[in-house]
């Protein structure tokens, strides 16, 4: 009884002095206000230059442990009397690595040189970008560990110039547009779909983000799947069909691919007087295609594109019937990157031709104009490449020379393709009217072999010239469906490659029309 009187006289006390107590307020989800900043946190998280130096180095340990244990499949040299773990690293050869006299270009395949760099440069970049480094420390972090990768990690293989220049400039023009999508993802609405769509596009980032307990910061407009209205945004996923026109014979296509492009420029396009000098690789996108004839892969294309800096201007406002009328100015600095595999050749006359594009340093300029229904807009980008190329004419250069390789590029004479330098020109013209749009895109290529690099320099009296070129012609009529995230497009191409090795060319093309049927959100 006492205990029960006692226990009673608590809960009165308890209640009387949580009246005292001012009412808790509810929590409140903390929100992001459109910034140019790639990522936003609850609380501001400061750089970690030595986690994201850590992180770069645990990668090249990896890697490393891979190379040793795969050293042949890895495009390393294992001789016959050295073990797997052997290093046998001497001071001679790295001297030679130093002095530059042992830099070369390497005659791996293309897809270790064009594949797995790039990759390990997306690992390198994203690990210190996922440390709140900008742009350009991050690729400085991608661009250490490639040179510590030749000069250490592959420990018997020459400095291969091709592999820096692949792997730190594929680092940043891979890993950016990922990390700009990641961020985008996480700006919106908070779900299982959207938070696993945000680590997806960055896993080093969500398990530091994670380890240091930092909250994203959200935006408070979002359309309806859920994704923030404060970035402007267009992502399509598409499939459909068409013919293809080669020499002879036509041939059906099944087709299919995706696109997102997000640009993190607050008020873009929107109602408003604005001015934006922006260095946080606001404007990105990434591009997969690829068509499919007969059971088989004739073309696939993997392209990622960046403006880590530029200038944004723009003039709109809103008119009576709500729509918009102004203009606005886009121009920057551009990165990029292609991966694409095309079958000219589908009586496969000749092999695959694979073609990787790294474009570090390029310009782009935009412009828009909004005039209610009608809206236009023009772009221009211009690039200095780094490529790989498929050698177009290297088969008929061998009937003529009847199998004769003398002077020929090791890399070409032993896997068909060659490192080249390069610039490619994009001019585009968009037109709209409602639902309806159209436009007209070309892109031109050209490529000169790298010489005076050659792993058996010494072996060749006179170079064979080496060059290949490019052209890309896309026109297209779409519509969206009204009240729908459907988007029907009727597209044209035209695709013309043309190849010289000494005095022999040859030249490859073909016509292709497709239908589509995409959504739009």
């Amino acid at each position: 009884m006492f205990a029960a009187t006692t226990a009673h006289a608590d809960t009165a006390a308890f209640d009387d002095a949580a009246k005292l107590m001012p009412p808790r307020e509810p929590k409140r989800e903390v929100v992001a206000e459109p910034t140019l900043d790639a990522f936003s946190y609850v609380t501001p998280q400061e750089k970690q230059y030595l986690r994201g130096a850590l992180e770069v180095s645990t990668i090249l340990i990896i890697g490393n442990v891979d190379y040793l244990l795969n050293t042949n499949a890895r495009g390393g040299t294992l001789r016959p009397d050295e073990k797997r773990w052997d290093l046998r690293y001497d001071w001679p050869t790295f001297q030679t690595k130093l002095s530059g006299e042992y830099w070369r270009v390497d005659t791996n395949n293309f897809n270790t040189n064009y594949i797995s760099h790039p990759f390990a440069g997306t690992l390198y970049y994203t690990a210190a970008r996922a440390n709140h480094l900008n742009p350009f420390e991050s690729f400085a972090y991608a661009t250490a560990g490639s040179l510590a990768w030749e000069m250490f990690g592959e420990l018997k293989e020459v400095v291969s110039v091709n592999d820096i220049l692949v792997t730190s400039s594929a680092g940043f023009t891979i890993g950016e547009p990922m990390m700009q999508l990641s961020s985008f993802f996480y700006r919106s609405k908070k779900n299982l779909r959207n938070d696993l769509l945000g680590a997806f596009f960055s896993p080093i980032k969500a398990l530091n983000d994670w380890a240091d307990s930092a909250e994203h910061a959200r935006s408070t407009h979002f359309d309806a799947a859920g994704l923030t209205e404060d970035e402007w945004h267009r992502f399509q996923v598409f499939a459909g069909g068409g013919i293809t026109s080669q020499p002879g014979r036509l041939y059906a296509d099944a087709r299919a691919g995706m696109d997102l492009h997000v640009i993190n420029l607050p008020g873009f396009e929107k109602p408003g007087r604005r001015r934006h000098v922006f260095d946080d690789g606001n404007d990105a996108t990434l591009h997969f295609e690829s068509t499919v004839s007969d059971g088989r892969l004739v073309d696939a294309e993997f392209r990622t594109r960046v403006v880590p800096l530029g200038l944004y201007e723009g003039s709109v406002v809103e008119g009576r019937d709500q729509r918009r009328y102004g203009d606005s100015v886009l121009l920057g600095m551009l990165a990029s990157f292609e991966y694409s595999v095309h079958d000219y050749t589908r009586d496969r006359s000749q092999a695959l031709d694979l073609t990787s594009v790294i474009s570090p340093l390029g310009a782009v300029f935009e412009y828009a104009h909004q005039g209610g229904a009608f809206h236009a807009r023009t772009r221009l980008e211009l690039s200095g490449d780094f490529a790989g190329v498929t050698s177009r004419a290297l088969s008929d250069y061998r009937v003529r020379h009847s199998g004769d390789d003398t002077n020929l590029q090791s890399v070409l004479k032993e896997k068909g393709y060659y490192h080249a330098i390069g610039a490619s020109l994009s001019p585009s013209v968009e037109l709209g009217w409602g639902a309806l749009d159209l436009g007209i895109r070309s892109t031109f290529d050209t490529w000169k072999a790298l010489g005076g690099l050659d792993v058996q320099q010494g072996s060749i009296a006179r170079e064979i010239p080496l060059s290949d070129q490019r052209v890309d012609l896309r026109a297209w009529v779409g519509i969206q469906v009204p009240t729908t995230p459907i988007r029907l497009e009727v597209l044209g191409r035209r695709k013309l490659r043309t190849g010289d090795v000494g005095e022999v060319r040859t030249t490859a093309g073909e016509t292709s029309l497709y239908t589509s049927c995409g959504v739009v959100f």
